[in-house]
């Protein structure tokens, strides 16, 4: 943290930028070995910046993920997002829900697409973001897949405000 500056509340950006920002981050089973790595990773590279909100959404597709890399451990994911949430890393975590009926909903919602499916026909979910993309608290949201990798040369660089300015 700069001198001077509090970068723990919302408004108080270096870069000037006031926008409410909520941080939505999504996983999936086979993240469960590696989610508390995963996690402490994007939220450190992300910064202080004054998100209104970080939470984390769960796609409870049970396998065949797209870009696999690990086997699913359900069990795993759950008990690494709980000490992640007592950490305070995030606000809150919950599961996607994937009842046909949210999921027509939400298609309706976003593409007027009279369909049931969560994922696309190549298994990009779809509906877990959208259903993610609609509880964000901010103005604005940002938006990480959990095993994005992100690197900052400059800690202080307001990266967050420089977004915000460019779609104003």
């Amino acid at each position: 943290m700069s001198a001077g500056r509090d970068f723990s509340r919302p408004g108080q950006r270096a870069g000037g930028h006031p926008g409410r920002v909520s941080l939505m981050l999504k996983a999936c089973a086979q993240d469960g070995r590696f989610i508390e790595q995963l996690v402490r990773h994007v939220v450190h590279q992300l910064g202080d910046v004054g998100f209104v909100e970080r939470y984390l959404v769960v796609d409870t597709k049970p396998g065949a993920f797209l870009r696999q890399y690990a086997p699913p451990t359900p069990v795993a994911l759950r008990n690494g997002l709980d000490r992640l949430v007592v950490a305070g890393l995030l606000d809150y975590w919950y599961e996607a829900p994937a009842a046909p009926e949210t999921a027509r909903d939400l298609n309706l919602r976003w593409f007027a697409c009279d369909t049931a499916a969560t994922h696309s026909s190549t298994g990009v979910p779809i509906a877990p973001h959208l259903h993610g993309f609609e509880r964000a608290k901010g103005d604005y949201l940002l938006q990480a897949d959990i095993d994005v990798l992100i690197g900052r040369r400059d800690p202080y660089h307001d990266y967050l405000s420089d977004m915000l300015f460019a779609l104003d």
